[in-house]
Parts: structure tokens; sequence; C-alpha cells
């Protein structure tokens, strides 16, 4: 599936995967020449907060959100360090668009 632009509130219409090869997660040096050959993981951006919130609760206040980008980011990278311990990376880059490159 290819992402068509969401439907719905935040990411709840995006579909599970993201085709991969047509731009920088290609694994295709001639589409994708700096990072071809780097690990890959894709994060959707759903938290409306530049992946800065830190909330624990909804805010009522901006129509129920909870505004926990930087937790989501958090929680991700302690699963990938759980899930792939040999990774070990020595660099990260951190790319998006958007609100969601910030």
């Amino acid at each position: 599936a290819v992402w068509d632009g969401g439907a719905g509130r935040g990411s709840a219409g995006w579909p599970k995967t993201k085709r991969l090869g047509e731009d920088e997660l290609s694994d295709d040096a001639s589409v994708n020449p700096h990072f071809h050959d780097w690990n890959k993981l894709f994060v959707p951006y759903c938290s409306a907060d530049m992946h800065s919130g830190t909330r624990l609760t909804p805010s009522h206040a901006l129509g129920g959100g909870y505004f926990a980008g930087h937790n989501l980011i958090n929680a991700t990278l302690a699963q990938l360090r759980r899930s792939l311990p040999a990774l070990a990376p020595s660099l990260v880059l951190l790319s998006g668009s958007s609100a969601g490159g910030i």
C-alpha cells in the first residue's frame, strides 16, 4: 500500500506499510546514493507536536490529543535497541517532511 494522504483523524487511516524503493528509504544506490546501505526505520508522524510532546494524558483544551511525540520517539528507539541490540548504530539520521521533519 502507498500512503494516499490519510483519512479520518490523525494517522488512523494510514496503511500499515510504506512502499520502499521510491525515496530516501530506497536500497538502490541510483535512487538513494548516500544512504542506500544504511538501516532504515519508517516512523509515521502522528502526534501533531513536532515529536516534542511529553503528555501522558489527553489535552482537552486542544481537542483531546495526547501530544506525546517525544515519548513516541523514545519508545521507538528503546524498542529498536531491545529488538536489535547488535545493530548499535554509531550514526543516526532523522528525516521527515513538514512538521514530521522538525
